[in-house]
């Protein structure tokens, strides 16, 4: 099935939730959350999200509920953020900044992944997408992050397109990211079959969402977008503790993602 007959899919299922706006969905922020990610092919999204339109409302800005979204990732020269993941250490960081499309905010964002498995986000708003932070910006990182902001310089950028769903009772947000595309220095990987979502709530509960995507034989997956695109793009990077999910990946895609080698994924296509 082709990318536009899915979209048109997704789009139809879509108007059959009710909609919130973003003063209603800033009610249900879970800052300080537990979550779950999921990664699974764009075909099995229409069939999900049938089935989940009598418990979720979803988040409409501007007319529209396919949100895109545009992140650029910070880390050490040495990557430390990054091997973090990699290694499976607890207690560790993601610095971005992320402008939100559809209404021009920008928010420098630190994620804190506890080691009682929860996450945590601050934010502040900014101006503009800079590689270099001003005064509040790194007093911002000083006081959310172990990290000097002086030894932060722009790795990888992400951007997505988002759908937001509002479970109707309970506090939980379902994030369902598509056509996932990264980019490292001269690099670009886009991968328009793959589906990242991500349930976000209070504590753990078996709700509707996980409980579909159970039914479909999907089951969590510990993805970062920041950590798998920087493994995927940077053939610098060590990966082996990540490659279990690259295959997951390739699964999916099939063909649009080139073979995974040690030297890392060279994709034949430069900005």
């Amino acid at each position: 099935m082709n990318q536009i007959r899915l979209l048109e899919e997704v789009n139809a299922i879509t108007g059959r939730f009710s909609f919130i706006g973003l003063e209603e969905a800033e009610k249900v922020k879970l800052f300080n959350r537990i979550d779950q990610k999921y990664i699974f092919h764009a075909q099995t999204l229409a069939g999900i999200l049938k089935n989940l339109t009598s418990e979720y409302d979803i988040l409409m800005v501007n007319g529209y509920v396919n949100q895109p979204y545009r992140s650029l990732y910070f880390d050490t020269r040495e990557y430390a953020m990054y091997y973090a993941h990699h290694n499976g250490h607890l207690n560790r960081y993601k610095v971005r900044i992320r402008e939100y499309t559809s209404t021009g905010a920008m928010f420098l964002e630190v994620k804190f992944k506890s080691n009682q498995d929860r996450t945590i986000k601050n934010r502040e708003k900014v101006t503009e997408i800079l590689s270099e932070f001003d005064e509040a910006s790194r007093m911002f990182i000083k006081r959310n992050t172990v990290f000097s902001p002086e030894n932060l310089q722009p790795q990888t950028w992400t951007n997505f397109n988002r759908i937001t769903l509002i479970h109707k009772e309970r506090k939980e947000r379902v994030t369902v990211d598509t056509s996932p595309e990264w980019l490292y220095q001269d690099y670009r990987l886009v991968l328009p079959s793959l589906v990242i979502a991500e349930v976000k709530r209070e504590k753990q509960a078996a709700l509707l969402f996980s409980r579909s995507l159970h039914q479909q034989g999907i089951r969590p997956c510990g993805i970062s977008k920041y950590s798998i695109g920087s493994a995927m793009l940077n053939p610098g990077l060590r990966k082996n503790m990540f490659k279990s999910t690259i295959l997951s990946i390739q699964k999916i895609c099939n063909n649009e993602l080139p073979s995974f080698t040690s030297a890392g994924i060279d994709t034949g296509i430069r900005n």
